[in-house]
């Protein structure tokens, strides 16, 4: 595929989505509680983590994931083609691969199902939004949701950017 025809703000939106999915997927009331016992981690060795590095290289990962996708199934081929197809690449070929590591490994299978679970979500949000741009507002829209929910006094509701018949929360 030639780079020049990446519809790149598509491919930063994937990612950010794929990382809105991550963080509702793994707060502590969805899963990541029980992950963050799975993983045998306390609350002080998260907080104690550099979290700079982590998102970061995180995200760039993302985007080469996202980049990755664009380039192998392709783009603009609608909202329903993008999610059924990042859910055959995220469930039949990350899924698949972190369940042979995790059996060598004898990692316990609901880390795996938490894991691979998030990982069928997130390529499969981002394939709809690199085949559909348009959606990416609802895609990110539950994230922004999800943590304004959790910081009841902390926002205020306004008029979404380019969407002004939607209310969209704002976090202060």
């Amino acid at each position: 595929m030639d780079f020049s025809t990446i519809n790149w703000l598509a491919i930063l939106v994937a990612a950010v989505a794929s990382f809105a999915v991550g963080s509702v997927w793994y707060a502590k009331p969805v899963f990541g509680g029980t992950w963050q016992k799975l993983i045998n981690r306390s609350d002080e060795d998260i907080r104690n983590a550099s979290m700079v590095k982590i998102f970061g290289l995180a995200f760039l990962l993302t985007l080469v994931m996202a980049i990755n996708l664009a380039m192998f199934i392709g783009e603009g081929q609608g909202f329903a083609f993008g999610l059924f197809a990042g859910a055959a690449a995220g469930i039949g070929w990350v899924a698949m691969g972190i369940g042979v590591m995790y059996l060598y490994e004898d990692r316990p299978f609901r880390l795996w199902l938490i894991n691979a679970g998030y990982m069928a979500l997130a390529f499969s949000v981002m394939d709809a939004c690199i085949n559909n741009p348009q959606i990416a507002f609802f895609a990110i829209y539950p994230y922004i949701w999800f943590k304004s929910s959790f910081n009841e006094d902390k926002h205020t509701e306004g008029p979404c950017p380019g969407i002004p018949d939607v209310p969209c929360p704002v976090i202060l």
